[in-house]
């Protein structure tokens, strides 16, 4: 299927991963497509990964191997990415893995499709994605209001990014849950078009208890938030789209923190902090912009009764989490 000699960047931060970082890397360097350039970021780890990482630029040629001081993970990609010569760009994540075609097919499709700006594909959660991969199916949008509209997610990891149209855009650094932004970014340059593939490819390890979503709960949703505030100042067009993915957001960051709460991850302080952060943000949102009639009574009751908001939508998170609703 490969067609084409186009090089791809494979960018991979790397931080206290020795236990997952092999399976991650023999994923990449064992992919059938060989026009790569691995370049891991070794950020500070204080366990064998640098070393891991030194072993295998040892054994492959294609990986590059850069040791920096702990800057978190954004700052690992930019660095790596003013450093990438790839025709397109690729971000892994150290505990993660690929199936063995996947750049083989992504690059002939992205062949086969020159002005898409990048292409999302689908991501292995579950014991039961791996039976069923899902189709070849491409859907095509176009721009910030495609990204919002085709519900695609914010993975960073699951999509080929073309180089040339990511331009100057770089993560921001110092967040969390920098994809949001990042992604987002990129699309609102204009209207540039991409594509989905039904097809999964990327093993999303969602088991890892000191990843940075299962151990940064206050800090992840408070930089989500932060991030779309960002967005909102500076995207001008397709404002609609925008706020209803603000007010998904809200509320999925919302729900988030409830089952957090439930089972005893965070404190009624932090719950607080988190609850006055999402009203000062869904303030933000205007209703007289959202699409449909339904979208905008919820948001409504979800800014003016929180409490028989998530009475009528989630009646065990609003018996479990009284507390906390007296606080939003």
């Amino acid at each position: 299927m490969q067609d084409t000699n186009a090089m791809v960047s494979v960018i991979v931060p790397v931080y206290n991963v020795e236990a997952y970082l092999r399976q991650c890397l023999d994923s990449l360097i064992g992919q059938s497509y060989q026009a790569l350039e691995i370049i891991l970021v070794n950020d500070g780890s204080t366990d064998r990964s640098g070393d891991i990482c030194d072993e295998y630029a040892r054994i492959d040629r294609r990986v590059r191997v850069i040791h920096v001081e702990n800057g978190g993970q954004s700052r690992a990609r930019n660095i790596a990415l003013d450093q990438a010569r790839g025709e397109y760009i690729s971000y892994v994540d150290s505990d993660d893995w690929l199936e063995p075609e996947t750049y083989a097919e992504l690059v002939s499709i992205m062949d086969a499709h020159k002005h898409w700006g990048l292409l999302k594909f689908g991501v292995i959660r579950k014991p039961k994605h791996e039976r069923r991969r899902g189709s070849h199916r491409l859907r095509e949008y176009t721009g910030l209001r495609g990204h919002l509209l085709s519900r695609g997610g914010n993975l960073l990891c699951n999509a080929l990014y073309r180089h040339e149209a990511i331009r100057d855009i770089r993560f921001m650094e110092g967040y969390y849950c920098e994809d949001v932004h990042y992604t987002a970014s990129i699309l609102a340059q204009g209207e540039m078009p991409f594509g989905i593939c039904a097809r999964r490819y990327y093993h999303y390890r969602t088991s890892r208890p000191d990843s940075t979503t299962n151990s940064k709960g206050l800090r992840l949703s408070l930089d989500t938030l932060a991030l779309y505030e960002d967005l909102l100042k500076r995207i001008t067009e397709h404002r609609p789209m925008l706020y209803l993915c603000l007010y998904d957001t809200l509320r999925a960051v919302e729900h988030g923190m409830l089952k957090a709460y439930k089972r005893g991850r965070l404190s009624s302080e932090e719950l607080a902090t988190i609850a006055e952060r999402i009203s000062h943000l869904a303030d933000q949102v205007l209703a007289s912009e959202l699409p449909s009639l339904w979208q905008r009574f919820g948001l409504m009751i979800y800014i003016k009764a929180p409490q028989l908001y998530w009475l009528a939508k989630r009646p065990t998170a609003y018996m479990t989490c009284r507390k906390y609703l007296r606080h939003s």
